[in-house]
């Protein structure tokens, strides 16, 4: 039997499914241990201790404020591409960030007069 080759996008899960098949057939378990460890994902992180009733109430004040700006983020990180700087130095960086922040601001403004923007 030759040497498997390199297998890009829906090859590579249809060589897996071969080869699941082709292990079947011998009598040979179809996947390894740890991945049917309990029907968990073995990288998934160990639950976290539940919060007290003050970081409860803390959480649920904060939230409104934290829904408001995520959302301004993810406009700048969807419309503006804000996600690394595209210049080397405080002064640039800080520049370029104003002006994504201006450009924010623009756009929110249009959309309050309902004008038609294309960004």
């Amino acid at each position: 039997m030759q040497p498997p080759v390199a297998f890009v996008g829906r090859h590579c899960r249809r060589y897996g499914r071969l080869c699941r098949q082709r292990l079947r057939q011998q009598g040979k378990p179809a996947t390894s241990e740890r991945a049917s460890v309990a029907g968990r994902h073995y990288a998934q992180s160990p639950p976290q201790p539940s919060a007290d009733g003050g970081q409860t109430k803390r959480n649920r004040y904060l939230s409104k404020t934290r829904y408001v700006v995520e959302q301004s983020f993810g406009t700048l990180h969807r419309k503006f591409r804000y996600a690394r700087a595209a210049y080397f130095g405080l002064i640039k960086v800080s520049a370029q960030s104003h002006l994504k922040a201006m450009c924010l601001n623009l756009l929110k403004a249009a959309n309050r007069l309902s004008v038609p923007v294309c960004a």
